[in-house]
């Protein structure tokens, strides 16, 4: 929403340089603030995974006994990926930023839409 709407202030196209550059200084911060969140999330993921992977693929067969539950012990709980998540609702990740860049710029073309509506029919 913060991203949407300073890049809507922007594009009123103000004579107030220290306005936008306010506006621009927020819209910069909220998209670097969810790359770095989403993409540790995406780094964290796939090396969760990795580690499944990897202990998949091990010479198993050659462990002794002790050592082969240990081994079965860690791919059972490195089945399933350790994620980011946002209280639980959303998870941190690669597709998660793309798709908040999508609705921000969704939201961003709407607002001007209506105003290019409201200003044709005044």
């Amino acid at each position: 929403m913060a991203i949407a709407m300073s890049m809507l202030k922007l594009n009123e196209g103000s004579n107030k340089w220290g306005a936008n550059i306010a506006f621009a200084c927020i819209a910069i911060a909220e998209v670097a603030n969810m790359v770095m969140i989403c993409f540790l999330g995406e780094l964290v993921t796939s090396g969760s995974n990795e580690i499944n992977q990897e202990l998949y693929f091990t010479k198993w067969y050659r462990y002794n006994i002790e050592n082969k539950k240990f081994l079965l012990q860690f791919l059972v709980e490195t089945r399933n990926p350790i994620v980011f998540d946002a209280l639980g609702l959303v998870i941190c990740n690669l597709e998660q930023f793309s798709m908040v860049m999508n609705t921000a710029y969704s939201f961003f073309n709407m607002i001007k839409l209506k105003k290019i509506r409201d200003d044709a029919a005044a």
